[in-house]
């Protein structure tokens, strides 16, 4: 059923007449998301905090579903298995049901689904794959650009806050090589460099140990948060 399209009030008018209010009203095409059923066979997986990062994107910027919608074939979601999961959740809030224009649960603007059951069973499979941008087809960050030309936005909240440290273990097992973090060897260089934009930093590799040792569990993520705050500060 077809309901009122609160972000298109811009384009209501209100024509007043004494004591009298006449409204004219825009309605959109809704789409009912416990129509869909996840793909059982997806091969991508969210932690729990990727998918906090996930749903609070969409609650700030929902409209960028409309640009990148969740993609079904025959009511079997292809892409978008974690968007849609992330939206069945939002739509339980009033504010957000509000804030885009709908009234029930798992409703969302038509626009934000697409069908694709004209796909070959093969196509199906294959976009799957392809949706979830594989590392051969998806590129890598530029670190010195985002850095130095992206400072003015919160990335952790975009969801880069997972600096590539893990190339370097807690017990001192040092594997060489993935920006930023990269082990210095031979010739007087031994110990650990860091190279992110402009910044640049030389450690010990006991130093490292001895750092890491103090963070429990967490050292990835620690290390990663205050790089993260030097890069904002430099």
């Amino acid at each position: 059923m077809a309901i009122p399209d609160t972000r298109a009030a811009a384009y209501l008018r209100d024509y007043r007449g004494g004591d009298c209010a006449v409204f004219a009203e825009l309605k959109m095409k809704t789409f009912n998301l416990k129509n869909l059923t996840p793909n059982p066979s997806n091969p991508r997986v969210l932690r729990d905090d990727q998918y906090k990062n996930l749903l609070a994107s969409i609650k700030r910027d929902p409209e960028f579903l409309s640009k990148r919608p969740i993609v079904h074939a025959d009511g079997v979601i292809l892409g978008g298995n974690m968007r849609y999961r992330a939206l069945l959740e939002a739509t339980k809030d009033p504010e957000f049901r509000a804030k885009i224009g709908t009234k029930k649960e798992g409703e969302v603007p038509e626009g934000w689904v697409l069908d694709a059951s004209e796909f070959s069973e093969e196509q199906r499979r294959r976009f799957v794959i392809v949706d979830n941008a594989p590392d051969g087809m998806s590129g890598e960050w530029d670190w010195d650009v985002l850095a130095n030309e992206w400072g003015d936005i919160d990335l952790g909240d975009l969801g880069l806050h997972d600096f590539p440290v893990d190339t370097i273990d807690r017990d001192g097992d040092f594997r060489a090589g993935t920006s930023p973090w990269e082990r210095m060897d031979g010739d007087g260089k031994d110990g650990i460099m860091f190279t992110l934009g402009a910044i640049h930093a030389k450690i010990t590799n006991e130093t490292y140990v001895a750092f890491a040792k103090t963070v429990p569990d967490n050292v990835q993520e620690y290390i990663t948060q205050v790089l993260q705050n030097a890069c904002r500060n430099h």
